[in-house]
């Protein structure tokens, strides 16, 4: 089941010269413009505050995103898996450093780390954020980086530690 879901994207994404596009797009550049968009959201509706005070903002926002982000890498330290452009033998649309390193993945489990932070913080744009990781999931299924398992496993992994760390957060905020 997995491969052949597996496939399903990856073929349908490089059908086409478009298809090509938007998954490279999804894959490598819009985690960049979600990232930059919290940023500048963040500093321009806070007018007056400064940049160190925006800065700060969405630290907070990102805290429990970069703690799933660090213990979805432990995991890939201690039980490295070949990614599909190794185990299949095909060749992705972008390059990866880590050949050994596709579960679980950790766009997955920080776009949605980030994306239930947000919700739970009732930030504005919280519904785009969680567009925006499902098609940065997708993405990096399309790109021939990642198994459907991995972004499964990065999908829960994000949100049970976007839960935790926001309400650990939360708890220590009120003492």
């Amino acid at each position: 089941m997995g491969q052949s879901l597996f496939f399903g994207i990856f073929n349908f994404f490089n059908g086409t010269q478009v298809g090509s596009l938007l998954a490279i797009f999804f894959a490598s550049w819009l985690p960049i413009v979600l990232i930059a968009f919290l940023f500048f959201h963040e500093w321009s509706t806070q007018k007056g505050t400064g940049l160190i005070s925006s800065m700060k903002r969405s630290m907070a926002s990102l805290f429990p995103a970069i703690a799933a982000f660090t213990l979805s890498e432990f995991f890939k330290f201690i039980a490295p898996s070949p990614r599909p452009f190794l185990a299949l033998d095909i060749t992705p649309l972008i390059t990866v450093s880590d050949a050994m390193g596709s579960f679980p993945s950790t766009h997955a489990t920080f776009f949605f780390a980030l994306a239930l932070t947000l919700c739970l913080g009732k930030h504005k744009f919280w519904p785009w954020y969680v567009a925006g990781a499902v098609f940065v999931a997708i993405g990096r299924i399309a790109v021939g980086v990642h198994f459907p398992l991995d972004i499964f496993a990065g999908i829960l992994l994000g949100t049970t530690m976007g839960f935790a760390v926001f309400h650990v957060l939360k708890f220590f905020k009120k003492k």
